[in-house]
């Protein structure tokens, strides 16, 4: 009986801690919202030709880098995106030349190795003169 019950309080003893730390876990990614940004999915590259084809799958790549980058066409005052990722989790980039442009250059430039301030500094450059 003695044995029974020291077997049964390491069991609760292990879910308490096993449970403390999923809660801990959740609450810091909770507090993260560029992780779960990158947690949701893009479309899928396969729905699309040509470069529109090849920016969504610059974005299915490298969601997190997307996701640290502005996108300058206007779409976070038009349709609420508060990141270039966002241009690929609907339409929206399918028919802008901004967003495509962006995408394509910062795969181009994570793959070159580039960090995303660089990419950052690049598309600003290049496309910031919209706004």
């Amino acid at each position: 009986m003695r044995k029974l019950i020291i077997a049964g309080s390491l069991v609760i003893i292990v879910a308490v801690v096993a449970y403390a730390a999923v809660t801990r876990l959740q609450a810091k990614s909770a507090g993260d919202s560029s992780s779960q940004d990158v947690a949701r999915a893009t479309l899928d590259p396969a729905l699309f030709q040509g470069k529109v084809h090849d920016a969504y799958l610059a974005a299915a790549r490298y969601p997190a880098v997307l996701v640290q980058l502005h996108c300058y066409c206007g779409c976070d005052k038009v349709e609420g995106h508060r990141s270039l990722l966002d241009c690929y989790r609907d339409r929206h980039a399918t028919t802008c030349p901004v967003c495509i442009g962006e995408a394509l250059l910062a795969a181009k430039m994570t793959g070159d190795g580039a960090p995303v301030e660089q990419i950052r500094d690049a598309i600003r450059t290049r496309y910031a003169h919209g706004e």
